[in-house]
């Protein structure tokens, strides 16, 4: 299925709040001679809330923001929607209202209280269910979570269709219903059933968030509760308040504690570095360095923890001096220097500057420095070991295919040979032989024939034959065709029509591994389809994937497995198998700078 652009998910959130704009205009407008005092038609006199405009205006443009900056989060999605359903509703209440008690020339006045009355419940309850079981990261913790966001999700709907279906929908704001077309013995139960049903998943959501709560990281923890007790607050006062102004300052404070998740802990992802940075919260100053220090290391580690550091120390940029430099922002011609020593060695020195908005450092600015200076030497020399264990390894590969080409060019040009002849030597000296003397020539012809069928498949193990003049592609195909061709298996091969040149060490462990997962298919997956996709980008990726049973665990006395993950190790690459829907998928990728 075609996903949307994020360019189009954000400027389709630009149009929600548009539409928001539209409908609090609209009642403005629309609301204007309905505050009428005793009216026979109207329920009770409908005074211009500002109160409801500001909220629902306020909703959508958090919820617009949080849709900018995270479009494929829902999140934002569910601020904005309970934004919009509250302007909806209040523009329809005022349209009908007003369609048939001032101005009949209107359309459908009936239609649209009892179509926009439900949304109200709607805005409310948004925040309490949906928001709450996915905040702050956008995603549901597991299985219940989910089932629970469906049981709300029916609820609302279940409620809102109740209600549009009865009386009160119309009867709230307009005492004549002579015009109005009900389904009250349908309309009732529902209405009842879906609040049953929400307050049921509202309870439910709500406990299970105390739970995740307990189980959160710090900063994730402290933006849920921060939301969990806003929300719960805001229902209660809306629904059980002295006033609606309580009510307004109430679901005011839910955007106000998600605003404080976001720039303050960081929720959704996002991170905002005001000018003092981390550097009052150690912390959030230790979490953050802590995320590059935790994940793999490579060229790429110290650049990403110097770029958190200048974000949580808010300066304008910081560098380290040294065989293995880096730098992120811009530094003064005289920056604030500290010495990174490990071990006792001088690595290199960290050149800090200033902070933003300032043209110099101060004594705090130095000792903060100085305190993080040991965890940036250790980053520096994991760096620099990893580098040399990398060098390493290559040397250590690159030895290892030499010595692999020499034995299977020895063995081609030597052994091979060799066995052949003395091969064909007993075949010439078979019938020269009579009677035991023959049988004993079989015997050792036999074993001559083992011997050579076995330094063949040593030579085929040292490097395919398969790849003896084809690329990788080309032997993947016609592998692939001989599977298909004799009725194993279907088999479909997903792939550029050309690849680069690859290292011989990649190309062997490529197509070692492609071969190795489609036997396994052919043979443990009873599966009817299996394709082969090879991509290539920093890496490159092969990837298997049968429509089969599922994986459940390497066999007992099995090598295959085995055989493939050591393949990708020994290249510093890395082997994934796990089921997929439906069948098993097996991931290998392979760094292409591999010797």
């Amino acid at each position: 299925m075609h996903r949307p652009s994020e360019t189009r998910l954000r400027f389709f959130g630009l149009a929600l709040f548009g539409l928001v704009v539209v409908a609090d205009v609209g009642y403005l407008l629309l609301v204007r001679g309905l505050d009428l005092e005793n009216h026979p038609l109207l329920t009770y006199p409908i005074e211009p809330d500002v109160d409801d405009v500001l909220g629902s205006i306020a909703t959508a443009t958090v919820g617009t923001v949080l849709t900018w900056l995270r479009p494929r989060n829902p999140i934002g999605w569910l601020v904005t929607v309970a934004g919009l359903s509250l302007a909806l509703c209040t523009a329809g209440q005022a349209y009908g209202a007003r369609a048939l008690v001032l101005d009949d020339r209107l359309p459908f006045g009936a239609l649209v209280l009892a179509l926009t009355a439900g949304l109200w419940v709607v805005s409310v309850f948004v925040p309490v269910t949906l928001l709450v079981v996915r905040y702050p990261t956008g995603t549901l913790s597991g299985r219940w979570p989910a089932r629970f966001e469906r049981v709300a999700l029916t609820g609302l709907v279940v409620h809102y269709v109740g209600y549009s279906m009865t009386r009160e929908a119309v009867t709230d704001v307009v005492r004549d219903t002579s015009s109005v077309l009900t389904f009250q013995p349908v309309g009732i139960p529902l209405l009842i059933g879906g609040a049953a049903i929400v307050l049921i998943a509202a309870v439910l959501i709500i406990g299970e968030a105390a739970v995740r709560i307990r189980r959160r990281p710090g900063p994730e923890r402290s933006a849920l509760l921060l939301l969990l007790a806003s929300t719960v607050t805001a229902a209660l006062v809306i629904f059980f308040g002295p006033t609606e102004r309580f009510g307004t300052v109430a679901y005011a404070a839910v955007l106000v504690a998600m605003a404080v998740g976001v720039l303050r802990h960081g929720a959704l992802g996002i991170e905002v570095t005001l000018l003092t940075g981390d550097r009052n919260d150690p912390f959030a100053m230790l979490n953050r360095l802590g995320v590059p220090m935790g994940e793999a290391i490579d060229d790429q580690t110290l650049g990403s923890v110097l770029a958190r550091l200048r974000d949580a120390l808010g300066v304008e940029g910081i560098g380290i001096a040294g065989p293995a430099g880096a730098q992120v922002g811009t530094l003064p011609a005289e920056p604030l220097e500290v010495p990174l020593t490990f071990g006792g060695n001088l690595l290199g020195t960290m050149r800090v500057g200033p902070r933003v908005g300032r043209s110099a450092w101060t004594g705090a600015d130095r000792r903060i420095a100085e305190a993080v200076a040991p965890l940036i030497a250790a980053v520096l020399h994991a760096v620099r070991i990893a580098e040399e264990l990398r060098l390493e390894k290559e040397r250590v590969v690159s030895a290892t295919q030499a010595e692999r080409g020499r034995l299977r060019q020895e063995l081609h040009d030597g052994l091979g040979p060799a066995l052949t002849g003395i091969g064909l030597g007993l075949d010439a000296l078979a019938p020269t032989v009579p009677g035991e003397g023959a049988e004993m020539v079989s015997r050792l012809r036999a074993e001559v024939s083992s011997s050579l069928e076995e330094t063949r498949r040593i030579i085929d193990d040292l490097r395919p034959a398969a790849l003896d003049g084809a690329d990788l592609v080309e032997a993947l195909r016609r592998r692939t065709d001989q599977v298909r061709d004799a009725g194993l298996l279907e088999v479909s091969l997903e792939a550029p029509s050309v690849l680069p040149s690859l290292p011989p060490p990649v190309t062997a462990a490529a197509f070692r591994i492609a071969e190795e997962a489609i036997t396994n298919v052919v043979r443990h997956a009873h599966a009817s389809r299996c394709t082969v996709r090879i991509a290539l980008d920093d890496r490159l990726v092969v990837e298997v994937r049968d429509d089969g049973v599922g994986w459940t665990g390497p066999r007992p006395g099995g090598v295959g497995t085995a055989s493939m993950t050591e393949r990708a190790e020994r290249l510093g690459g890395t082997l994934l198998i796990e089921r997929a829907e439906p069948g098993t998928r097996v991931r290998a990728e392979l760094p292409v700078g591999a010797p």
